[in-house]
């Protein structure tokens, strides 16, 4: 068994929230250049390099109940959360077959916030909450 160490934990969520602050403006700045793709991809791999290890220690560093509260939020809060973003999608993609809205005649900011990425953000975002739902009600529960 591991011991709680929970100043680690905050070292290590304070790690992640800076990197994904500046993976969000290095995101945001690399975007506008020739090839943006290549410097996403690598601002991607540096980011995964820095939050692994973060998680990793932060994951280490929760007591029993703690990490039982985080898998069970996320298998059921975000399971459910998936299923709960299907009507959302199922509307949004017959809305654009009724309306014969072609993606491609859209700037490509739009028609990407409306393809791949739009449908990113609505399952993730879903989930997410889903999670947090289920983590607040695990948390209730066991006070």
């Amino acid at each position: 068994m591991t011991e709680h160490r929970p100043t680690i934990k905050w070292i290590a969520l304070g790690v992640c929230l800076a990197a994904g602050i500046a993976i969000g403006v290095l995101t945001d700045s690399l975007s506008e250049r020739d090839n943006p793709g290549l410097f996403l991809l690598l601002t991607g791999v540096a980011g995964t390099v820095v939050l692994l290890p973060a998680t990793i220690l932060y994951w280490r560093s929760l007591d029993e109940l703690a990490r039982e509260a985080h898998k069970s939020s996320w298998y059921w809060g975000g399971s459910l959360g998936l299923v709960a973003t299907l009507p959302v999608l199922i509307v949004f993609i017959e809305t654009i077959r009724r309306d014969g809205l072609d993606l491609k005649e859209l700037e490509p900011e739009i028609a990407m916030l409306m393809g791949v990425s739009g449908t990113l953000i609505v399952v993730l975002g879903g989930m997410l909450l889903g999670y947090l739902l289920a983590w607040g009600i695990f948390w209730f529960r066991k006070r």
